[in-house]
């Protein structure tokens, strides 16, 4: 357990490091309050007034109908069925939202606060979708036009770039840029310059691919840590940027990446930022410095580097006082901060809500230290992501992470070629493989893939691939990362089940192990989908509702499934630990035999095939894969 603190003044004074690993925290107990699984009081007092207003404005509507109430209206001759449905209609749906509420309040009072968010989003339709991805639809739908034609027109051609941008000045992306990027498509496109039988379609939508990638991207290479010597990491931003969950996020990313990693609280200027790290370094089990009673950032900097170096940390990240503008205080600070410790990276956080004034800020930051790299957050609840990310690359600074939600985990890399390629549809395969490297599936549990592929996966299987994909971070972002409607489907799925968080996701992950540790040893070895006698059995030892049961048995039969249609990738004699260094994508470069492209096609819902690209959309995923070193290792070290 992390040491606690003293209340004795000269205790206080002392540096305090936690070394230990903390408890383990649970996001459940923390999120579902007692007083909340009581007491839902506000749910109590929506549901009052939806029926006040509901019943009010159906009793009212039908008076109006039935000739009790006369109105201004029906003087003038206007039907009294219409006068009536302006009360009537909306106070149905009053009733009917008013159904939902008390539906969560059942929930809510029997403890599961999930079951209520569940149900509201089923028949609300309230998703949880990052904006950036709004921008990402509007360029696909703007792409799909060119399909639609056997040989693209003129005004197709033009109507396409004009919606693509109107996408870009929707996401506060500057109109100068959107301007350039509109001239130089034209350019590329045209007739004078283009070759006779050339393919409108593919120039089209490869220039604005091209330009879009050039916007984000500052051809500038960043800072990244090595091993064997010490990294000194230093973060700064404005005051509510995300800097100090930032600090958490970076941290744990480069300690599953096997650094010794550890944080130093030098903001002595925001009252709570020192128990918000220790707290957040606590979650990631990583060590924490921090002087609660000093007052001064460079004694503490420099003594928390010179500790946490002396036992040995390679990775030490360095949290420094904000302000609420870019002021002189804030930037001399930053720079004596600097100057004592030396730093290998300075990196500045920023958020993404101020769209493209972000240019100001990062170059007000790049004008009085060296900012080797820039992390860009909240990503996930407005629409100017694409304006900030466009308005930091033209500083020339790199991008080198990006903040998409709350979770330590929502903490994704960036390169401008694979954003660019997930924003148009075409998928971020490399970013999938980012993800399953930290996993490590097929050297961590090689029992499991040759059961998934010798036919005999049960649930014991499936709950060890459960507790992996718990490790794993955000699964639902991994997922929407495959290529065209694969990606989508995964979305739609997230939101249609009512799944819409990472935060969600894992929540219901964990509904599931539940229901596998209420099965029996008959059931836990059993390879074949469960009785509905047998669920309901589980569901009453579980405590988890039946359809939840049935979405389990869906996901196992998907997995059992999907290890059948692996048997063609592999070599005669080749078992689950050899397939760790094998790529079977990298013969020819990417092309599959006929075989294998069958199996592909079976692993791909139906009608995803074409919305991919089709068999060349394929290919185009298998070359991107064909660079990786294999299934297990996961990308060329």
């Amino acid at each position: 357990m992390a040491r606690k603190r003293h209340q004795n003044d000269d205790e206080d004074k002392q540096p305090l490091i936690q070394k230990e690993e903390p408890s383990v925290y649970s996001p459940q107990d923390d999120e579902i309050p007692e007083t909340l699984r009581k007491k839902p009081i506000k749910s109590i007092l929506l549901a009052i007034l939806l029926f006040v207003l509901g019943t009010s404005l159906l009793i009212l509507g039908i008076c109006i109908v039935s000739g009790k109430i006369q109105t201004q209206y029906s003087d003038r001759g206007t039907p009294l069925i219409i006068i009536g449905s302006l009360c009537f209609i909306p106070g149905a749906y009053y009733v009917y939202i008013l159904v939902a509420v008390l539906n969560g309040i059942r929930a809510e009072l029997n403890g599961n606060k999930y079951l209520f968010e569940s149900y509201i989003i089923k028949n609300f339709n309230i998703f949880y979708l990052q904006q950036i991805a709004g921008l990402g639809q509007k360029l696909v739908k703007a792409f799909s036009k060119l399909n639609q034609e056997l040989i693209v027109s003129d005004e197709t051609i033009q109507l396409v770039i004009k919606e693509v941008t109107m996408a870009l000045l929707s996401a506060d992306v500057n109109v100068n840029l959107v301007k350039q990027l509109r001239d130089e498509v034209n350019d590329v496109i045209d007739p004078k310059k283009v070759a006779e039988g050339a393919n409108r379609r593919d120039l089209v939508r490869n220039a604005v691919i091209d330009q879009l990638r050039k916007m984000v991207d500052p051809e500038v290479v960043a800072f990244k840590p090595k091993k064997n010597t010490t990294n000194i990491i230093m973060f700064v931003g404005l005051q509510g940027s995300g800097k100090t969950t930032t600090v958490a996020k970076y941290a744990k990313f480069y300690q599953k990446r096997g650094f010794k990693v550890g944080v130093v609280c030098a903001d002595t200027f925001r009252a709570g930022a020192y128990d918000q790290l220790q707290m957040n370094a606590a979650k990631i089990h990583v060590p924490f410095y921090g002087e609660k009673t000093e007052r001064d950032p460079l004694s503490i900097a420099q003594r928390g580097v010179e500790k946490l170096k002396k036992d040995g940390y390679g990775l030490i990240v360095v949290d420094t006082s904000g302000r609420h503008m870019q002021s002189k205080e804030l930037l001399d600070e930053m720079e004596q901060v600097s100057d004592r410790i030396h730093p290998s990276d300075i990196v500045l956080v920023m958020d993404s809500t101020i769209g493209q004034s972000a240019f100001d800020q990062a170059q007000a930051f790049h004008n009085r230290v060296k900012i080797g790299s820039i992390i860009i957050t909240k990503l996930d609840g407005h629409a100017k992501g694409g304006g900030a990310l466009a308005a930091v690359a033209a500083t020339h600074s790199p991008i080198t992470f990006l903040g998409t939600g709350e979770d330590f985990d929502s903490f994704q890399t960036f390169d401008p070629s694979s954003f660019v390629s997930r924003l148009v549809g075409g998928g971020d395969i490399r970013g999938v493989v980012e993800k399953l490297e930290g996993m490590d599936l097929l050297k961590k549990s090689p029992e499991i893939f040759e059961s998934m592929v010798g036919g005999e996966f049960c649930m014991n299987d499936m709950k060890k691939l459960f507790d992996m994909f718990e490790q794993a971070g955000p699964i639902t972002q991994m997922m929407e990362m495959f290529p065209g409607k694969l990606g989508e489907m995964f979305g739609e799925m997230r939101e249609k089940t009512g799944g819409g968080t990472d935060k969600e996701t894992k929540r219901r992950m964990k509904m599931f192990l539940v229901i596998i540790d209420s099965m029996n040893d008959r059931e836990l070895a059993s390879t074949k989908i469960l009785p509905p006698e047998r669920l309901r059995r589980i569901a009453r030892g579980s405590g988890q509702p039946l359809w939840m049961c049935e979405h389990l048995m869906n996901s196992f039969k998907m997995f059992a499934k999907m290890g059948s249609n692996l048997k063609p990738f592999l070599k005669k004699g080749m078992s689950a630990s050899d397939l760790a260094e094998y790529n079977p994508f990298d013969e020819k470069g990417g092309k599959l035999s006929q075989e294998q492209l069958r199996a592909l096609q079976r692993m791909v819902p139906q009608g995803a095939m074409k919305n991919m690209g089709g068999i060349n959309g394929l290919q185009n995923m298998m070359k991107q894969m064909s660079n990786m070193k294999g299934m297990g290792g996961f990308g060329k070290k």
